[in-house]
C-alpha cells in the first residue's frame, strides 16, 4: 500500500484499513510465503537431512562435540518440520 493510499485513512475509518488487510487470501499468501522461506532455510542452511542426522546420532562412534552438534541440528530441523506441518494444516483449513 502506498503512502497516498494510507493517507486516506484516519481514526474514524481505520477499521476499513484493518478489515482489508485481514482476509483469507492474505492469510493464504502469508502462509505460503512462510512455507517457502522455511523450505529455503532448510536447503540453504543445512547440508544434511533430519533423517541423516538422526541416523548418525544413533552411531556409537561420536565424540561429545559431534553428539552435541547433532542434538542442536536435530532440534533446529524438528522445529522447522513442525512449523511446516503447522502451516500445511493451516492452509488446508483455509481452503
Amino acid at each position: 500500500m502506498s503512502n497516498e493510499e494510507l493517507e486516506q485513512y484516519n481514526i474514524s475509518n481505520l477499521n476499513e484499513l484493518f478489515s482489508s488487510m485481514v482476509n483469507i487470501d492474505n492469510e493464504r499468501r502469508v502462509l505460503n510465503k512462510l512455507l517457502v522461506l522455511l523450505n529455503e532455510l532448510k536447503e540453504i542452511s543445512y547440508t544434511t537431512t533430519l533423517e541423516e542426522n538422526l541416523n548418525r546420532f544413533q552411531s556409537n562412534q561420536l565424540n561429545d562435540d559431534e553428539r552435541y552438534s547433532l542434538i542442536y541440528l536435530i532440534g533446529q530441523k524438528k522445529i522447522i518440520e513442525k512449523a511446516c506441518s503447522w502451516i500445511d494444516n493451516a492452509l488446508s483449513q483455509l481452503k
